[in-house]
């Protein structure tokens, strides 16, 4: 308890592939490095909620090496912990909330006035 167990997690592969991407296109496109700023957030969550929904359809949700860390791998393969908890509701309420965001940040930046 308490100690990372699997590691990379599904979580962190998501934020690097995100990150690495965004740090590409920085340096790729100077031009436009305003234009990535100010949609930065709606690029973030969307890129996070693609990545949540990609690798829950998969088969891997992101919660899954959380929930090993807390209840060991043998107490992920029970039932009611591997099916129900982590794929319906976790996931789900993540992916939610993810869409949340993009919508509420997409609103935010486009009503704004570049500088």
């Amino acid at each position: 308890m308490g100690r990372t167990v699997s590691w990379p997690k599904t979580l962190d592969i998501i934020f690097i592939v995100l990150f690495g991407i965004l740090t590409i296109l920085a340096w790729t496109l100077p031009e436009n490095r305003d234009t990535i700023k100010y949609f930065a957030n709606v690029i973030i969550n969307g890129g996070l909620a693609l990545g949540v929904a990609i690798t829950w359809m998969a088969g891997h949700p992101f919660i899954r090496s959380y929930i090993e860390d807390n209840v060991g791998i043998e107490g992920s393969t029970y039932p009611v912990v591997k099916h129900i908890y982590p794929v319906l509701l976790v996931c789900g309420w993540w992916h939610l909330q993810l869409w949340h965001c993009i919508l509420t940040s997409g609103n935010y930046v486009c009503a704004r006035e570049p500088q």
